[in-house]
């Protein structure tokens, strides 16, 4: 995932590797930005954490000041994936413990009917 800067880059260098196989997964993960979950007021280049301009890097990304961070983009693809057939529009999720909501938001691509979004 090395030079991704953006998050249909993103998207589709998990797609290369073979990690987002479903179309409907892949789709989310097109339309939800991973970089507008993230604080780049936290995220301090200066103090070893990440900057706000590699949000689509495959690595953590702290949130908040209380030590959590936000998982990988490949360790996001893996859940999601796993839970392709039963994420589907109609259908319930809880996330638990959501943090930075980038998995939840692309939960809700997945099982939100596409006439209630508007399409």
């Amino acid at each position: 995932l090395e030079g991704v800067k953006t998050q249909a880059e993103l998207a589709e260098a998990l797609k290369k590797l073979g990690v987002l196989k479903t179309l409907a997964v892949v789709k989310a993960f097109e339309e939800t930005d991973r970089a507008l979950f993230i604080d780049d007021r936290l995220n301090d280049a200066e103090k070893g954490r990440f900057t706000y301009a590699e949000p689509y890097a495959n690595a953590p990304v702290k949130l908040g000041y209380t030590g959590a961070t936000m998982s990988t983009p490949h360790h996001h693809a893996v859940i999601v994936e796993s839970l392709s057939e039963t994420l589907s529009p109609g259908k319930r999720v809880l996330d638990m413990g959501c943090g930075s909501g980038y998995l939840a938001g692309i939960f809700s691509k997945l099982v939100t009917d596409s006439k209630e979004k508007g399409s």
